[in-house]
């Protein structure tokens, strides 16, 4: 009897482990697959604001160009939208909020998701005449997208049916 119990305490230990392993395992692909969806939902509605933009700059500048991601950004509330000129860092208003090293690679017409600082940035590419121009979208990931520290993977699959 004595034999039987520890082998029986052996394989619960193995199957609570599988099921911590695959709960971690879980947790860390909806993570990864929540931050892409971030990503690409910014991308999508840059891409759908940059014509009405451009459109705008051509007509009116900064001025006009600001005022339809401000009508835009009006309309949404988990993500904040603004218009930022690449070329002139000397204006704090018109700045990326993202650090300046990794935006050295973006061109104009391009698109760039990054995470910076708890943020996913956003920058979808504008061609204006004389500047590089882009539109900023920025929305908070929560705690870095991790669970509390005190909520487990199993708790989190067992929660999740």
């Amino acid at each position: 009897m004595r034999l039987l119990g520890k082998i029986a305490s052996a394989v619960l230990v193995g199957i609570i482990l599988l099921l911590v392993i695959d709960g971690y395992l879980s947790v860390r692909r909806e993570i990864a697959l929540f931050d892409s969806d971030m990503a690409r939902d910014g991308i999508l509605l840059g891409q759908t604001l940059r014509p009405l933009v451009a459109s705008a700059w051509n007509e009116g500048g900064d001025t006009a160009a600001t005022r339809v991601i401000e009508e835009a950004d009006s309309q949404n509330g988990n993500i904040d939208i603004r218009w930022v000129r690449l070329d002139d860092a000397s204006s704090n208003e018109l700045a990326p909020r993202a650090d300046k090293s990794s935006l050295g690679s973006f061109v104009d017409g391009d698109e760039l998701s990054i995470k910076f600082s708890h943020y996913r940035y956003t920058y979808v590419g504008v061609p204006i005449d004389g500047g590089r121009a882009a539109i900023e979208l920025s929305e908070s990931t929560p705690a870095d997208c991790r669970p509390p520290i005190w909520v487990t993977p199993t708790m989190l699959r067992w929660g999740n049916g």
